[in-house]
């Protein structure tokens, strides 16, 4: 069998099994977006209800904050460990629906763990800044090509070079996401436990609430099964790559 042959059926079979994880993570975030509609009855902003869990559970020197517009639209709902502050986008804090407060209770968790010396919050924050990594895999391989051939040579060291630090960089990005997700599953129970203790809920809000939970376990399971597809789909499309140059000097 030629080995262009093999390489498209493996494409082919990856492109069919990552299907199964896309189709999963895409119905967790619908039901999130759906939640995220249903509207709270509640006597204030999601952000003083903040407030109210983070001096409950003993965090009177984290503080809370809302984001303006752009600090909403690039960095959104985190906690900044480094200055124990809790961010909240403005449209967060406005907006009491269920997925606002269960944003809020992840984030109360994060902080609740950081105080008492766990490095999730640091991990979820990192991640922002790792998980876009395996995209660098191709342009990287390409600028080691075209260094290559523009000096005249066969493929050689700028190749295997950039191409060896984009899949170490891959490589990197799917070990912190398993990671990560870990950190947020942590984050989630923790959440989980906080919003149902507060008595905030009705007990039909909370069955929705534990639904809303598992969807979101859902999706950073499967946002972080798809960091592999995705590493595999970039190995398989430059073997592609290469077996084609490799045919056309023939």
């Amino acid at each position: 069998m030629e080995p262009w042959v093999i390489v498209v059926i493996a494409l082919g079979t990856l492109g069919v099994l990552s299907l199964i994880p896309a189709a999963i993570k895409w119905h967790a975030e619908r039901t999130i977006a759906w939640f995220n509609l249903r509207r709270l009855e509640l006597d204030r902003p999601i952000d003083q209800y903040t407030r109210l869990l983070l001096d409950e559970n003993g965090l009177t020197g984290v503080e809370v904050k809302v984001c303006g517009f752009w600090k909403s639209l690039f960095v959104g709902n985190i906690y900044a460990y480094r200055h124990h502050t809790v961010w909240l986008s403005s449209w967060t804090a406005r907006r009491p629906t269920k997925t606002n407060l269960a944003v809020a209770c992840r984030l109360v968790a994060l902080a609740k763990d950081c105080e008492a010396g766990g490095h999730g919050a640091a991990l979820v924050s990192a991640n922002r800044f790792v998980e876009p990594l395996p995209f660098l895999l191709v342009p990287l391989t390409v600028i080691g090509m075209v260094i290559d051939l523009t000096s005249r040579q066969s493929l050689g060291a700028a190749f295997f070079a950039l191409t060896g630090i984009g899949f170490a960089l891959a490589l990197a990005s799917w070990i912190f996401a398993f990671v990560t997700y870990g950190a947020n599953k942590r984050a989630l129970a923790d959440g989980q436990y906080l919003i149902l203790a507060s008595g905030l809920l009705t007990p039909e809000e909370e069955k929705k609430m534990k639904s809303l939970f598992a969807s979101w376990r859902s999706l950073y399971f499967f946002r972080a099964l798809l960091t592999t597809f995705e590493i595999l789909w970039l190995a398989f499309r430059l073997i592609a790559g290469l077996v084609t140059i490799s045919s056309q000097r023939r």
